[in-house]
């Protein structure tokens, strides 16, 4: 049931989903003759705010300090597994044409790509099953292992999680799958949206 309720109300959080619907609020109002200036007010703040956000490099300065939380290493060694979140592959279009269609964030999958092979030692950990209410007929795990096995990567280096719907679920589900050690060290290709691709995750406990 959480899973459903974070997805539904994920969909008017977003900033761009709340614009609209303030616009259309602000129209609604206006049309029913009730306050009207409050709806005029409304519908034109909403506008404003979908022409800043869309058009100008608003989005990436407000996402900017929270990507650089996370520094790029000065050099990539001694790195026991890459661990790739879900949210790279398009699971309705894949699913329906037979092939791995990626969406916006599927530099996910291209970098882990060239980590892969500048650490061939590594293991590659992909998690993402299906994170849309409406079952799809493919997993983000199946489209990712298509891909990684037309860029080389030998799948005996290739570990899938298929069951995890959201960001919490990756965490969990690849935890438990891997079952990393202490002193391990695991890398985790971020979304790129600025300047940072990548971050050391290590077991609590390991050495800094």
């Amino acid at each position: 049931m959480f899973f459903y309720l974070a997805k539904i109300g994920y969909f008017f959080i977003q900033p761009s989903n709340f614009l609209i619907a303030i616009v259309l609020f602000g129209l609604a109002l206006t049309a029913l003759g009730k306050r009207r200036k409050t709806g005029l007010s409304l519908a034109w703040l909403g506008v404003a705010g979908l022409a800043v956000c869309g058009l100008s490099p608003a989005a990436n300065w407000i996402i900017l300090p929270l990507e650089e939380r996370f520094p790029r290493p000065s050099e990539i060694e001694n790195v026991d597994g890459i661990v790739v979140l879900g949210g790279a592959v398009d699971t309705i279009v894949t699913g329906g044409r037979g092939d791995t269609a990626l969406t916006t964030s599927g530099e996910r999958i291209t970098i882990t790509a060239r980590l892969a092979t500048h650490l061939p030692e590594a293991k590659v950990i992909h998690s993402g099953g299906q994170g849309i209410i409406v079952s799809s007929q493919a997993t983000e795990a199946e489209g990712a292992a298509r891909l990684f096995d037309d860029f080389g990567i030998s799948p005996d280096r290739v570990i899938l999680e298929d069951a995890s719907r959201n960001t919490w679920e990756n965490a969990v589900l690849t935890k438990e799958l891997v079952d990393p050690k202490l002193g391990q060290k695991w890398l985790l290709p971020l979304h790129i949206t600025c300047r940072v691709p990548w971050a050391f995750l290590r077991r609590p406990g390991g050495p800094a």
